[in-house]
């Protein structure tokens, strides 16, 4: 029997199949999984519960006798006196996974089950997989100085290492982060120190598709440079703290600079035009690499630039909205006009509206098809390929539309009145109180999501499963 139920617990697996929430009974608490109930714990560390990329692989942190532990798939693993908050991760396909625990006022992390040589700090935010699976590594302190572990392998000992610089390449081949000796800063690329530079922008620094070509931002003469592969670029007197970037075939790379006081959108050594603003984070690259697209400003006037083509201009562009079609140059984005906001899509420039919910801007995987939700007045609406459906209050917290994989289905969860509803291609579905974990496409033709209801006084929890036509 459930005494209650921590909704802000409840979590679905990456593929919609599985779901997983906190719930308490006298005096204890456990973990439900797919609505089977397991054992009791004196305590779960909230937000723990996590699963596989795969969604085969399920665990979570919890206490029992004073002591931390994590279960994986059931099995508890050693006791430690902590389990480090930022959790478990899993590496790959799941069949790996790892979490920092501390005994005493030691720490290490627990790979696979087996605990780690102990150290003063591990820097919890650097523990990570390679995207495969096969490699892992993080940052830790020993007595006075900073040394990063590789698979096992302690790397040689530094002033410091550089906060969120410890990076693999996407094959797991290669590993590269930032350090300091001295006053003097350095990337380290597969154990071996690179040239040193004033400082090292730790956050920059990432390889390309292949592995084959490493680039970052550097402190050189009291102006900042962008280093490819052991060479340093142009003088700067800024660059965005987002950029550089690679172009998806790992050939090209682009940044935001400031030179002789404009904004300049770098394409390798291009500087282009000087602008007196570009939006921060709008620069990218297309998916094979061949465009370039980002938002920028002149004299007060809004504009995007596509491989050096300006559009129309407008009062602003909103923020984080600028993106590319799939496989394609075509780009949409929102813009400001007379106070009102719309919606550019390949250079059509849609109806206004009191706003753009945040957020709330889709296009499906296809390319074909275009959903956001504007604001008339007083209520909600979505858009869907030009076309409203019916108004309501808001989204529900989280929530945008979602596209079905193969593009024909569209849903979203709305508040209504006093009650939540999740809508199927413009179709309202059941009122409930509220809608606990946002819908989610399993299939083409299946969408699920999680929902309350109070019955009676009470309080019902349902997994509901929409079908297609």
């Amino acid at each position: 029997m459930v005494d209650s139920i921590r909704e802000d617990s409840i979590i679905f697996s990456p593929n919609g199949k599985h779901v997983a929430y906190l719930a308490r009974a006298d005096d204890k608490r456990f973990v439900v999984l797919d609505g089977i109930l397991g054992r009791k714990l004196d305590d779960v560390a909230d937000h723990s519960l996590t699963f596989s990329r795969d969604s085969l692989h399920f665990a979570y942190a919890a206490k029992e006798a004073a002591k931390w532990f994590v279960v994986v798939d059931g099995s508890s693993g050693p006791e430690f006196d902590r389990i480090a908050n930022e959790g478990i991760k899993f590496g790959g396909d799941g069949g790996r996974f790892a979490y920092i625990a501390g005994t005493g006022k030691k720490w290490l992390a627990v790979i696979d089950g087996k605990p780690g040589p102990e150290f003063d700090v591990i820097a919890g935010s650097t523990l990570g997989f390679s995207s495969d699976g096969r490699r892992v590594a993080y940052a830790a302190k020993k007595g006075m100085n900073w040394l990063v572990v590789n698979d096992g392998k302690l790397d040689r000992e530094y002033d410091d290492i550089g906060a969120g610089s410890v990076r693999f390449d996407n094959s797991g081949n290669h590993l590269a982060y930032g350090a300091r000796s001295g006053k003097r800063w350095c990337v380290v690329e597969d154990g071996v120190p690179g040239p040193e530079w004033e400082g090292v922008i730790g956050s920059t620094i990432r390889f390309n598709t292949q592995g084959d070509s490493l680039i970052y931002s550097a402190l050189k003469g009291g102006k900042l440079v962008v280093v490819r592969d052991g060479k340093p670029g142009p003088e700067n007197e800024g660059i965005g703290l987002e950029y550089p970037i690679f172009s998806p075939d790992g050939q090209h790379i682009a940044y935001v600079a400031t030179r002789g006081g404009k904004m300049h959108a770098v394409h390798d050594d291009d500087p282009g035009v000087g602008y007196d603003a570009i939006l921060a984070g709008s620069l990218q690259f297309n998916s094979d690499g061949k465009c370039l697209a980002y938002a920028a400003a002149t004299n007060g006037r809004w504009f995007v630039v596509i491989n050096g083509k300006r559009g129309p201009e407008f009062e602003g562009i909103a923020n984080n909205t600028l993106r590319f079609y799939p496989n394609d140059c075509r780009a949409m984005y929102g813009a400001i006009r007379d106070g009102k906001q719309l919606i550019v899509s390949d250079g059509n420039i849609g109806p206004q509206y009191d706003g753009i919910v945040q957020g709330s801007i889709v296009i499906s995987e296809d390319g074909k098809r275009l959903a956001y939700v504007a604001v008339k007045g007083k209520s909600d609406v979505a858009v869907i390929d030009g076309e409203e459906g019916r108004e309501f209050d808001c989204l529900i917290e989280g929530s945008h539309p979602i596209f079905s994989p193969d593009g024909r289905h569209v849903a979203y969860g709305v508040y209504k009145g006093n009650f939540v509803f999740v809508v199927a291609d413009g179709k309202f579905g059941p009122s409930y109180q509220g809608v606990n974990v946002e819908p989610t496409f399993t299939s083409s033709n299946c969408l699920e999501y999680l929902a309350d209801k109070s019955e009676s006084g009470t309080l019902s929890l349902y997994h509901v499963t929409h079908r297609f036509r």
